[in-house]
């Protein structure tokens, strides 16, 4: 009988251990007398969303003056957006567009001029809309081309790949932003209106 109260009692604390990670949280916002008038607030809230979906809107997009087909550069780091591709092809055996929403995406250069050996990883770009909303990247959905390869970019490499994008219809990509190894690298940024 032993045997089978273990897995029993383990379950049970981990039943628990959800529920109590499933209460909401007390918020962290003082507490105003009545009729007091509310502050405003100085970033909007957000809700989070599913991969591929709005994650935020920015304020300004960066300084760019390289389009579609271009190059930027940046502290030693290369992008051009070469192609884009709006609608892309979905490789519906693995993923089909949830309705109000389409598939695009877009042919990348990456290089390494900086002299440093550079992570490059497709999560690594974000897509901006004309509106300033972002949306990240979509792995494993494009039937007729390859997500860009993870791997270390040598200095003096460039790599070519795609990366795609999950949008709701009626959005207008407006620029590409990739930052070069997460945490320490630059952000570079194309255009993508023809």
């Amino acid at each position: 009988m032993k045997h089978f109260q273990t897995p029993a009692i383990v379950l049970c604390v981990l039943f628990a251990a959800m529920l109590a990670c499933a209460q909401p949280l007390p918020t962290s916002e003082p507490m105003l007398p009545p009729n007091t008038p509310q502050p405003e607030a100085a970033i909007p809230t957000l809700e989070l969303q599913t991969p591929g979906v709005e994650v935020a809107p920015t304020d300004a997009p960066l300084a760019s003056s390289a389009g579609l087909g271009q190059v930027a550069k940046q502290d030693g780091y290369s992008l051009s957006a070469v192609t884009l591709e709006d609608p892309t092809k979905p490789d519906i055996a693995m993923y089909e567009p949830s309705a109000g929403l389409r598939l695009l995406a877009v042919e990348l250069v990456l290089g390494s001029e900086s002299g440093n050996t550079v992570k490059v990883n497709p999560l690594y770009s974000i897509l901006v809309d004309s509106q300033g909303r972002e949306y990240e990247p979509v792995l494993g959905r494009m039937a007729d081309h390859n997500d860009v390869e993870l791997t270390d970019l040598a200095a003096g490499q460039e790599l070519r790949g795609w990366v795609a994008f999950e949008v709701p219809e009626g959005v207008s990509p407006a620029f590409l932003r990739y930052t070069f190894d997460l945490f320490k690298g630059p952000t570079v940024q194309v255009g993508l209106l023809r």
